[in-house]
């Protein structure tokens, strides 16, 4: 926290999602939780909103004591981002126990003290640890077999923010290895009966319309083939993403690209989650879908790498060699988010919008085009990796 603590108050990328948020918060202080959808841009599940208006009401009463009630509401929209990259350091731990104390500490400490990962909860202002941690505890419950609790988490995931669906096929096969249909049907009621809750005040308000419509404009701005991310996409068109639709139909086939690249991560996604049958290595089967979700789709933002981070430490417990691909996606994620959204003018303004016009932009973007073979790569090798098969001892250290 002490790194995370300074930047607190600051709002220091002028014109960020932080701005909306504080707008957001204000709207639902404004016109309650229930009708904040009918406003244009609110585009976020319920249970980042729920944060937000409790946010809004906390700075108010803050601000009687000390300070704005402005500066007070930025604090407290980041302060559960904040909170969650700690316990999910907590959660990497403990999954890492077993292994050594050391490992545990490590790992932890991989996490917590990762420049990317603070960079977007405490520098930015984003929410993408939150759902993270649900992510992590889903995934650690599966282990365990609570197939309930790991429901239930991974619905607060997905109130949170869209990209938890990538561990949904993981969540049903799995469950229904260890528990049957039954199982399925127990943890699905489970499930639904939290989602009514969270949903409750557009439910009463026969509104459950606006929640659904979240999901189904999803993402919401005009399609492109890569929105900011080093991925797959970026690579194919060698760094000229910004202006090509995700809507075209390449070389005259009647499907877009957005509707082959449904099917290319459908398909991904099946081999995965049939091979963690096999291997019951579930942890780097959710580490794999998650990064797949950043590499092989279109419409994709620099910060959907997220998760995969904390997802790929608690699959450590069971295979060391992770730490290579931990180490350069943590490379290639920090330098993907600065040169989106940049500390410094000397990295310039959003590296995918801008020309190669100039030496240095010339330089980032090859950087950029190395970053997204990296990616490409590690995703390849920890699918090889996933559905190979194990040899005795081959993973210890």
């Amino acid at each position: 926290m002490l790194i995370r603590i300074p930047f607190a108050p600051l709002n220091l990328l002028a014109g960020s999602d932080l701005d909306a948020f504080r707008r957001w918060a204000r709207l639902i202080q404004a016109s309650g939780m229930a009708a904040v959808y009918t406003n244009a841009g609110v585009d976020y599940p319920p249970l980042n909103l729920y944060l937000f208006g409790g946010a809004a009401w906390l700075a108010d009463h803050l601000a009687a004591f000390s300070g704005t009630s402005n500066q007070w509401l930025t604090i407290l929209i980041k302060l559960p981002p904040m909170l969650a990259d700690i316990l999910t350091a907590w959660l990497v731990a403990r999954a890492l126990r077993s292994r050594s104390a050391t490992a545990s500490i490590v790992a932890a400490s991989a996490y917590v003290f990762n420049p990317a990962i603070w960079y977007v909860s405490s520098y930015w202002g984003q929410t993408d640890s939150t759902y993270t941690l649900f992510l992590v505890f889903a995934v650690l419950a599966l282990e365990r077999g609570a197939m309930i609790s790991a429901w239930s988490s991974w619905t607060l995931g997905i109130f949170t923010k869209l990209q938890s669906i990538a561990l949904a096929p993981l969540l049903v096969v799995i469950t229904l290895q260890k528990r049957g249909w039954r199982g399925v049907l127990a943890a699905l009621g489970a499930s639904s009966a939290l989602a009514a809750i969270l949903s409750a005040p557009w439910l009463l308000t026969e509104r459950a319309n606006d929640v659904i419509q979240v999901y189904l404009n999803q993402p919401s701005e005009s399609p492109r083939v890569s929105v900011s991310a080093y991925n797959l996409w970026y690579l194919l068109f060698a760094a000229r993403v910004h202006n090509v639709s995700a809507e075209l139909h390449p070389f005259d086939l009647p499907l877009t690209y957005q509707t082959l690249v449904i099917a290319l991560f459908g398909v991904y996604a099946l081999f995965i989650t049939v091979t963690c049958l096999r291997r019951e290595r579930i942890a780097l089967g959710a580490a794999a879908l998650s990064l797949g979700l950043f590499v092989l789709p279109t419409q994709i933002h620099e910060r959907y790498m997220f998760s995969t981070l904390a997802l790929l430490l608690v699959a450590m417990g069971l295979d060391s060699r992770l730490w290579i691909a931990f180490a350069i996606l943590s490379a290639t994620f920090f330098f993907n988010l600065i040169t989106i959204a940049p500390f410094t003018p000397r990295l310039g303004i959003n590296l995918v919008a801008v020309e190669p016009t100039t030496i240095k932009i010339i330089v980032l973007k090859i950087f950029s085009l190395i970053a997204a073979a990296l990616n490409l790569i590690i995703l390849l090798w920890m699918t090889g990796n996933l559905a190979r098969p194990e040899m005795r001892g081959e993973n210890e250290s």
